[in-house]
């Protein structure tokens, strides 16, 4: 997405102070919903692939190779979860000790 815009032609123009305002709020409120449009999609596949990466690892691992490798070596949730399980007992452990 552009961070600027430049008008070259006409090098002068006459605007009024409030209709300039209201196209410049129009013009943000549609980058929002394109941002916001665009997150959606984006969380949204994060969940298909989190799914996909608990039921069929191997699907999600030829489609990662193409769309998501950053998924490739992230821990599941039930991994996560087993993890933390772990590292609370291990603390519990020391402090008993």
């Amino acid at each position: 997405m552009p961070a600027n815009v430049e008008i070259i032609y006409p090098e002068r123009i006459t605007l009024a102070n409030d209709s300039l305002t209201y196209s410049s709020n129009k013009l943000l409120h549609n980058l929002h919903n394109y941002d916001a449009i665009a997150k959606g999609i984006l969380a949204e596949r994060n969940i298909i692939m989190q799914k996909l990466k608990e039921k069929a690892p191997e699907v999600l691992k030829e489609l990662s190779y193409y769309f998501a490798p950053s998924f490739q070596n992230e821990p599941s949730q039930k991994e996560k979860t087993k993890k933390q399980k772990n590292l609370k007992n291990s603390k519990k452990r020391k402090k008993s000790s």
